[in-house]
């Protein structure tokens, strides 16, 4: 590892369903957005990817450098039909040679979901060796509920030294389940690629036209109910655009929206985009609008705020999370739906500019979520310690002081109030 007291020669395997490749470049991003910002030398990382195949698929495993640490790829033949236990016993059992070893052979593992990859793990991980599990699942209540599949779930916690959440409604869900496991159950948030950002405050006191959507392109995202707000709000903005950066399932049927609602001219799709792609999205863009009605964390909108663009939100376990202190210092705005987004995104047009804002709500996430904060994450798991920061509860979640991981949204306000009253 890099930093002050960071053991040089640790090693860290990485365990995952997920992972960008060549045939999926944005497929598990935010693993890899993990493995960079753990701090380790990166001739001791090594990422398993245990990715399902069809049922038929005879490749073997195959490795490659990247410049996080080397990628083995494990294909796990599985039908898409099985149940999650079933699944995830195929993953064990198509667990090469290489990746028992990698995993073995760690100062520390870290599985990303509990099921498949962290039950996996759990199996082949030594007594000795320090295990932690992180969960982004969005099918996480799904999993819960069902009784083999919990079970398994609560083997792979059990085992862990650490079970870590993006959002704190996860961390909840786990602990309603695995009671007398919550001293280890954490939330931590996502990282955020702050090195890879550029910042450029983007003024107020302006009607924000130039809207931006960035994430899936599924319905469960709310993009219709953006649609259909940014049509309303164009019939009095005729200069209005609407960038929505991503993929997904929906795509031809948004278009077909767009053009139902005649804004299709206005409305313009980029489809995945790297990071190069997406600064220049935020440069282009005066507001990032983010109208899911339910995320665990949701990273868009922390990026944006990190290069200086003002959000509005559709309000959810994530964003009643991360956002409060933006609020609070005037950058973004909180909504109950999609349909008063336009309401929120003129009103916030017109709020006064604060100067020195933009720059102290970049500061106080880099603080929360910066490359730093998950070094010193993973140093402290590697030592056996518990995170080291405290997090504010997720929409009416109630969580003991011990589980906080993360600075209240509370006291991150007041350090931004602070910042800029003493300029």
């Amino acid at each position: 590892m890099t930093g002050a007291g960071a053991a040089s020669d640790a090693k860290l395997t990485v365990v995952t369903p997920w992972y960008p490749s060549g045939a999926k470049p944005y497929a598990g991003g935010f693993v890899r957005d993990w493995c960079q910002a753990a701090g380790f030398d990166p001739g001791n990382v090594t990422v398993v990817h245990l990715e399902a195949v069809d049922p038929g698929d005879t490749r073997g495993p195959e490795s490659r450098g990247a410049a996080e640490g080397t990628i083995l790829w494990n294909p796990v033949p599985v039908s898409p039909l099985l149940a999650r236990a079933a699944a995830a016993r195929q993953y064990l059992a198509a667990v090469s040679p290489q990746a028992r070893s990698a995993i073995q052979a760690a100062d520390l593992v870290v599985a990303h979901v509990g099921l498949p990859a962290g039950w996996v793990a759990a199996q082949l991980v030594q007594p000795k060796q320090r295990f932690a599990v992180v969960e982004h699942a969005s099918y996480l209540p799904a999993l819960l509920a069902h009784r083999e599949a919990r079970a398994l779930y609560l083997e792979a916690i059990a085992r862990a030294d650490a079970a870590l959440t993006a959002g704190a409604e996860a961390a909840a869900r786990i602990r309603q389940v695995a009671e007398t496991q919550a001293s280890k159950i954490w939330a931590v948030g996502n990282p955020l690629r702050v090195d890879q950002i550029t910042f450029r405050d983007h003024s107020l006191g302006q009607p924000l036209i130039r809207w931006l959507y960035v994430g899936n392109l599924v319905a469960s995202k709310g993009v219709f109910g953006l649609l259909k707000a940014f049509a309303r709000a164009s019939r009095d903005l005729p200069e209005a655009t609407l960038e929505l950066a991503g993929q997904g399932v929906d795509l031809e049927a948004l278009k077909s929206r767009a053009d139902g609602l005649g804004v299709a001219e206005r409305v313009r799709f980029l489809g995945a985009v790297d990071v190069a792609g997406l600064g220049q999205a935020f440069d282009r863009a005066d507001v990032l609008v983010h109208p899911s009605p339910g995320e665990t964390f949701g990273l868009a909108p922390i990026e944006a705020l990190a290069a200086g663009l003002p959000v509005v939100a559709v309000r959810n376990a994530g964003t009643s999370q991360t956002l409060p202190p933006a609020v609070a210092a005037g950058r973004a705005r909180l909504v109950a739906s999609a349909r008063r987004l336009p309401a929120a995104i003129a009103g916030l047009g017109q709020a006064p500019q604060v100067d020195g804002a933009a720059a102290a709500v970049r500061q106080e996430l880099v603080e929360r979520f910066g490359p730093a904060a998950f070094e010193d994450l993973h140093r402290r798991l590697l030592a056996g310690l518990p995170p080291a920061r405290g997090v504010d509860p997720a929409a009416g979640i109630r969580l003991p002081p011990r589980w906080l991981a993360l600075p209240t949204w509370r006291a991150a306000a007041g350090r931004i109030r602070a910042k800029l009253t003493s300029r």
